[in-house]
This record gives C-alpha cells, structure tokens and sequence, in this order.
C-alpha cells in the first residue's frame, strides 16, 4: 500500500481548504477574491470546500493574485490525490485487520499481547502482521496439551489467557538467543549449581540466568495473567530448552525450587520439540510431577543430609524451637536454614510458622 515507504497522515487538506485560510490570514472576502481572478463565487466557494479541483487555469490565476506559485498549487492538489488513495486504502485495510483482531481475540488477549510487545499504540494492519508472523507460534499454543500442569479444583484458570501467556513465551523464546548448546547431562549440572548458590544464599536472577545459560537452557520471565496461577514452565521450543518463570512470590527459595522442578522435566521428561510442563498450584501431582518435586528437594537438600537434619531431634515439642534446631544442624551441613524449614513445614503441614522465611527475589 505505502509505496513510497513513508508515513501517511491519517488525514490531508484539500489545497481549495487551504486557499480559504490564506484569504482568511489576508483578510481577503472570498466574493471580492472571485471577482479579482474572474471566478464564480459559487465555483470558488466549492473549491475552498474541497469539492472541486485546482486545474491549471486556476493555478495560474491564484499565482498572479496571491504570490503563490503554480508549482505550489499543482503539488498540493496531485499530494491530495496521491495520499487521499492511500488514506482510503489504508482504512479499508484497517478495517479487514479490525475484523482479524475480533476472530483472535476470541482465542487469545491481544490487548495482553500489544501491551507486553509495546506495540498497542501501532494501526490494527500492523498489529495483526505481528500476531500473523507467527500463525505456527498460535498453532502450537492451540494444540498445547493444557493438562500437563499441577492444579487445585479451587484455582481459577482462564485459558484464554492461559494460551496467552503461552503464545507469549513461544514469541520471546523464538528472539532470544544463548551462545551456549545443551549436551546431555546439563540440567543435572545446573540444577547442582542453582542449589549450591540458593543454599549458600547468593543466588539471584542473574545467576540463574546465567547458570541456565551456560548450560545452553534459555531463561525468561515472563509475569502470569490474570486467572493464570502460573510459577514455572518449561518445554524444548525451536529445538532448545527453555525455562520461564512469572515469580508468582517474591520468595527466592521458591523461586529456586521451581527452576531445578523444571530441570528436573528437562532431565528426565522433555526430550522432542513442544513438550512442555506447567507448574501451577501443586494439590494434585501426577507422576511426572512428583519425580520433578523429589528431583528439586534432592538437588536443594539431598535425602542423607535430611535425615541427619532430622535425626537430631529436640526435647521440645514446641513447633519454633523445632525450626530452631533444623535450622541449626542445616547450617552444619551447608544448607540455607530458610530452605531446610521451608521443607519441614510442608511436610509437618506447619505452613503458620514465621521463622526463617526465604529472602525476597532480586
């Protein structure tokens, strides 16, 4: 449409519209002004209101009586026809993307979509050539297996936005890239890596980042929708590993559960293009989940360093003097107090006790 590959302003003045302003500016009375270049009123009042022409006659005579070229005239009335075209092709395009817009966004939120790409402020034909430049990205969102997510019957999914959210990580996952390549073995490494620097208590996004791409994993953030309890995600996109996170809690130990959790799908679940995992709110677990939930509480604190935790016991059977003691003989095994109490209290069901929570993400 824009063959000059210039911008079109949704609107142009007829060169007769901008006559009348100059008669204006020069205080010039438009039946004194027809009378000077022997014009009928009616015929240059039609001018002035765009409905008739500048031929080269008039031009002539506009150039003798006001000072204004020829030129300038001819031009004005062949850029009024040239971008008039151009408007009008442009609104029926506009109007063909409209309709576009109102059959995908019964399958997706495109205003989500503009929003995250920034690009709501850009014309509807344009908007739908991003969503169209990745009709395979929305193919693979509509043929997601959406049941391989953990979830409550209380937790309120809107799929809608659920496919949303997927045909966003698809988009950024195809733009980013890591120098790195995944070999097998990697998401065992890292996910030692990522439990080292969590129980240490140094780890961060950016370490997570770089961790996971060192070890040719890629690693988003993309923030959950609304109706989207989403935490984590993982799938092998475009023939590459990839971990999302939403950072649904501000909680780094969570956070660092949830990353090796999802290491934990790529080691030993994921292995062909689009198979993905969803980590939601975890009350009903299927296999494959529970292996990736021990995957993640063995990497963070492995089953012989529990027991010895554990096996110290306590005279006391008040609930903060046991936190107390874990988290005493987990400093003396190297592991984060935050994370060893974190995993007693889901396993004792004392989710109340306030000691020794998890340091906020950064």
């Amino acid at each position: 449409m824009e063959t000059r590959n210039e911008f079109v302003p949704f609107a142009i003045a007829h060169p007769g519209e901008i006559l009348g302003e100059e008669l204006k500016e020069r205080g010039i009375k438009q039946k004194d002004f027809a009378k000077q270049i022997g014009m009928q009123p009616t015929h240059l009042n039609s001018l002035i209101k765009g409905k008739m022409d500048i031929s080269e006659k008039i031009a002539c005579k506009l150039e003798a009586a006001l000072g204004i070229s020829f030129t300038d005239w001819m031009n004005l009335q062949a850029n009024y026809h040239y971008y008039s075209r151009l408007i009008k092709a442009r609104g029926e395009e506009e109007g063909l993307a409209q309709q576009k817009e109102n059959k995908y966004n019964t399958l997706l939120n495109l205003k989500a979509i503009y929003t995250y790409f920034n690009i709501s402020w850009v014309e509807a034909h344009k908007r739908i050539q991003f969503i169209e430049e990745n009709l395979e990205d929305l193919r693979k969102v509509m043929s997601c297996k959406l049941g391989y997510y953990k979830k409550s019957d209380a937790c309120q999914i809107d799929e809608r936005n659920l496919r949303t959210w997927l045909y966003i990580v698809n988009r950024q996952a195809k733009e980013v890239s890591i120098e790195c390549n995944y070999v097998e073995g990697n998401a065992d490494r890292a996910a030692k890596q990522i439990a080292t620097y969590a129980n240490e208590g140094s780890l961060t996004i950016e370490v997570i980042k770089e961790t996971l791409n060192r070890n040719g994993i890629l690693y988003l953030h993309v923030p959950k929708l609304p109706k989207t309890p989403v935490d984590a995600y993982s799938s092998k996109l475009y023939g590459r590993y990839t971990i999302v996170a939403t950072y649904r809690y501000n909680d780094i130990d969570k956070l660092a559960f949830d990353i090796i959790h999802e290491l934990g799908h790529i080691s030993l679940h994921i292995k062909n293009d689009n198979e993905s995992f969803i980590s939601m709110d975890e009350h009903i677990l299927d296999a494959k989940e529970r292996e990736a939930n021990k995957y993640a509480s063995e990497y963070l604190v492995p089953s012989h360093i529990w027991k010895q935790i554990m096996a110290g016991g306590t005279n006391s059977l008040n609930p903060y003097h046991i936190v107390d003691q874990i988290a005493l003989r987990a400093r003396e095994h190297h592991i984060s107090p935050s994370i060893a109490v974190a995993r007693y209290k889901r396993e004792s069901n004392q989710y109340r006790l306030s000691k020794y929570r998890s340091a906020k993400i950064t």
